[in-house]
């Protein structure tokens, strides 16, 4: 009869699940550009500037493609229309406005695209970073 019932009175409860104790991902950040003494959120001045210069390079790295891809289809664009440009036929006057209108639409709107990308992706990147340190 010495034989206890599993999670009976006779048994103590189970140990708590042990809290990690290293270093937060903000305090390692703080440790890596900053002396010990002064993490970056006492010195904002440096903590805005990489923020800025992070982000910035982020939105140039995700708006890059996108402007690229656009040039190479504006300049096929273009390419067609040099073809038909010498050319008199009335036909092909129709065409080539067409391509030159393409060609305008495309580099307008390429243009704000590009900068609403790297808008974004700088903001969200700071955020991040400010977040972060």
């Amino acid at each position: 009869m010495a034989d206890a019932i599993p999670g009976g009175a006779d048994q103590p409860p189970p140990p708590e699940p042990e809290q990690p104790t290293g270093p937060t991902p903000r305090e390692r950040i703080a440790e890596l550009l900053g002396s010990p003494g002064a993490p970056l959120r006492r010195r904002p001045a440096i903590r805005y500037g990489l923020a800025g210069a992070l982000g910035l390079a982020l939105g140039y790295l995700l708006a890059a493609p996108y402007a690229q891809r656009n040039d190479s289809a504006v300049a096929a664009l273009r390419a067609q229309a040099e073809a038909i440009r010498t050319r008199d036929d009335p036909l092909l006057k129709v065409q080539l406005k067409k391509l030159d209108d393409e060609v305008a639409r495309r580099e307008g709107s390429s243009g704000s695209v590009a900068v609403a990308i790297w808008v974004l992706a700088t903001a969200a990147g700071a955020a991040a970073w400010l977040r972060l340190t």
